[in-house]
């Protein structure tokens, strides 16, 4: 990547079929940068979980397997393996048990299971996000046929609605300081007017403390989506603006949008 450029960039392959599957998807590295994990149908009769080095690709362990772990009918993983805790220590992800869904925290090096959470009154959710204070973890949830966002307590199993109308909020991610909550919403698409009738997803924030909902003017009428703040706190995100899902850059200070990836 060179500012201000756009550059036909792949960067260095770090899981090919060689080192793991046909499919590998899904990836997180984890904040301190050592660490991959991915999903991947490596072992060809189960999608598994697997952790690597991000560093070199090699493949460390298998963290978690619907076949393995018994209770676990399957994982749930739209466009999301899991998430980080903020020391790199743990990881959490969707599993689907008994026709719900349920919050599993595992050591990553050990691949030891840490905690399950059954979120009372959530039964399906996906996508998510661990707090930067390390207390809880944000999800997009489907409650009566609506999707919101949900902060279930690592301690106590509660949970709290953070988000409550029409609108579908997904793609849930923290800013640094975790004040702030990135994610992308049908709202504007619903509301009418702005996109000309497509229905498409925009980006938005919400201000933990106050509730205020913050809608970013980037790209109308696109697909707008998986937002992250990167270290510098720039929003880096995805969009098929142009018919392409590529790699953007959002930079706040001065309003300008840089494309990273230029990709078919």
């Amino acid at each position: 990547y060179v500012e201000g450029k756009k550059e036909n960039f792949l960067g260095k392959a770090l899981i090919t079929s060689k080192n793991g599957g046909r499919l590998n998807i899904s990836p997180e590295i984890s904040p301190n940068g050592r660490y991959l994990i991915f999903l991947s149908e490596k072992d060809l009769f189960s999608t598994d979980l697997f952790l690597a080095d991000a560093r070199n690709g090699k493949i460390i362990r298998k963290v978690a397997s619907a076949q393995r772990d018994g209770h676990i009918d399957d994982f749930s993983y739209i466009e999301s393996s899991g998430t980080w805790s903020p020391n790199s220590r743990e990881f959490a992800f969707v599993g689907i048990s008994k026709g719900d869904n349920i919050l599993i925290i595992k050591d990553a090096e050990s691949g030891k299971t840490v905690k399950e959470i059954r979120p009372e009154g959530l039964p399906a959710f996906s996508n998510p996000a661990w707090s930067p204070d390390k207390k809880s973890i944000v999800v997009t949830g489907l409650v009566n046929g609506q999707t919101d966002l949900y902060s279930i307590r690592l301690s106590s199993g509660k949970v709290t609605q953070l988000t409550n109308d029409r609108y579908a909020e997904i793609h849930p991610a923290w800013s640094l300081d975790g004040s702030v909550l990135y994610f992308s919403t049908d709202e504007q698409s619903m509301e009418g007017g702005r996109n000309n009738g497509k229905w498409s997803f925009n980006l938005a924030q919400l201000d933990i403390v106050s509730g205020r909902k913050e809608h970013f003017d980037i790209f109308p009428g696109a697909d707008n989506l998986n937002p992250e703040q990167d270290a510098t706190g720039d929003l880096i995100f995805l969009s098929n603006r142009d018919g392409f899902r590529n790699i953007y850059k959002y930079l706040p200070a001065t309003n300008e949008v840089i494309q990273l990836t230029d990709l078919l």
